[in-house]
């Protein structure tokens, strides 16, 4: 069946609109083998973690999937961080609300 590969979060976010309003830290994006590895991946995120996935995207890659984990991390307690900062954006350590 093959196995997703982990892509470029940050161009993954630019291709789908969405960089503006999530923070590449905050997402994971991913290249699917195909449409039914997307759909048991993406029905995984959403009922075991909470998560939002976009997608599946066509691209020249394969099928794009992104994961926007910023309801897991609140779910946890760490900060999210703001779309507005730079995508190189690193912070020393993990923030978490106290």
């Amino acid at each position: 069946m093959g196995e997703a590969v982990r892509t470029d979060t940050a161009t993954a976010l630019r291709r789908a609109g969405l960089r503006d309003q999530i923070h590449p830290l905050d997402a994971v994006a991913f290249i699917y083998p195909n449409r039914k590895y997307f759909e048991v991946s993406a029905k995984r995120d959403r009922e075991e973690h909470g998560n939002e996935v976009t997608g599946p995207i066509e691209t020249e890659d394969g099928l794009l999937g992104i994961v926007d984990i910023r309801p897991q991390f609140r779910e946890m307690g760490i900060m999210i961080t703001p779309p507005s900062l730079p995508d190189d954006y690193a912070p020393a350590k993990a923030h978490r609300r106290t």
